[in-house]
């Protein structure tokens, strides 16, 4: 049978047999915040669904900005200088078009075993560490793979100068900076 706080206030009443007692104002309370939190929560991924467009629509107008913009330098706004540029990824081992993983895993094993892990899979981290080595660039062609560096675009704040004034602040003549120790 469904505990009380699995069930909605509403039919309360009909899962509860005839002669049972009413259920205690506790248990009705937890009932009541219980639907309460649940709203919330609906609440809440609504939200954070049309602030995830409106971040998506935002990079997108900052990006068709900057690019807009290349090679201007720095851009002056209200709360300082922003830089942007683009800067590369983590390089990645990404599978050709067309070729499947099974495909790729066993022309490795047959090649280069050594880049096969012991549960049947290819060890990324080893390929992209010996990526430099000339008969690697080959043997990944063969297998269909490729490494990726793939451009991200960039936005952050210029770095802050610090103020120099124009014309030094005197001390005053009695100030303990001023005496000597």
């Amino acid at each position: 049978m469904d505990s009380p706080l699995s069930t909605p206030l509403s039919l309360l009443s009909r899962t509860l047999p005839p002669n049972a007692a009413a259920p205690p104002a506790q248990e009705l309370e937890l009932v009541r915040r219980l639907l309460r939190v649940r709203a919330q929560r609906r609440a809440c991924r609504i939200r954070l669904a049309q602030l995830s467009t409106l971040e998506a629509q935002a990079a997108d107008a900052l990006e068709r900005m900057l690019r807009q913009r290349a090679g201007t330098g720095p851009c002056q706004l209200r709360h300082g200088a922003l830089v942007w540029g683009l800067r590369p990824t983590r390089p990645r081992i990404r599978l050709l078009p067309g070729v499947l993983s099974d495909a790729a895993l066993e022309h490795l094993q047959r090649t280069a075993p050594h880049y096969v892990r012991s549960h049947r899979a290819i060890a990324r981290r080893r390929l992209l560490a010996d990526r430099h080595r000339p008969e690697l660039s080959a043997l990944l062609q063969a297998a269909g793979l490729e490494v990726s560096v793939q451009p991200q675009l960039f936005v952050g704040r210029a770095a802050a100068t610090k103020a120099t004034p124009l014309h030094p602040i005197p001390s005053p003549k009695n100030s303990p900076l001023s005496t000597p120790l």
